[in-house]
């Protein structure tokens, strides 16, 4: 999180020298915490700059499919997750757990349009739901979904219009990481939660740009 907040701050100042430093100090984090997350994160994280960095605008109408993206993977994989199958139980071991998790309480548990408590599925528990998506679908309910995705994917197009592409190529590093982590209830670390903030100020980004030039 810290060295993205980084890459975000010097988005213009970006190249190769920062892509080997900020990749030195990544691999270095992994060998002292051996968080695949984060690694796996950062390095996509990069191919998005260098494919914003690069691509002609109309190209990068893709960023704005990065979270249903996400949501539809999740929701394919929590539905149709089968550990006998070889796929599925490779792609199993790379997240951790997370498919299977998400499997039992899916099946175990069912679907339900509003919140639940969380003692319902503390109850039979597996472990915890670390996927975004899913979190909001298990937990808070299919309208409560319908309407978080809404609100992100509203953000998306707003972005890709506005041309802010270093903002969606955040974010779109984030859907990522909606899939391997659940920070969704975090009002301080929800990324989805502070970038859907220029719905309420449409002309925040402008009004810091214009800050940071003066």
């Amino acid at each position: 999180m810290t060295i993205l907040l980084l890459l975000y701050y010097n988005y213009e100042k970006l190249n190769l020298w920062w892509f080997i430093g900020t990749s030195a100090v990544a691999l270095i984090f992994y060998e002292l915490t051996f968080c695949r997350t984060g690694i796996a994160v950062f390095f996509f994280t990069w191919a998005l700059i260098i494919f914003e960095k690069i691509a002609k605008d109309r190209y990068k109408v893709i960023f704005t499919l990065s979270v249903p993206a996400g949501a539809i993977f999740s929701l394919l994989v929590m539905i149709f997750y089968d550990g006998g199958n070889s796929f599925m139980h490779l792609l199993n071991h790379l997240v951790s757990g997370r498919s299977y998790i998400m499997s039992s309480y899916y099946k175990a548990q069912g679907v339900s349009l509003f919140p639940r408590v969380q003692e319902l599925f503390y109850g039979e528990y597996y472990g915890l739901i670390d996927n975004t998506y899913m979190y909001v679908f298990l937990y808070c309910g299919g309208l409560v979904a319908v309407f978080f995705f809404v609100l992100v994917q509203k953000t998306l197009m707003r972005l890709y219009r506005e041309g802010h592409y270093k903002e969606l190529a955040m974010i779109t590093a984030f859907a990522l990481y909606g899939v391997l982590e659940q920070f969704v209830m975090n009002g301080f670390m929800n990324p989805f939660i502070l970038l859907c903030g220029i719905l309420l100020y449409p002309d925040i980004l402008d009004q810091n740009t214009a800050g940071i030039e003066k």
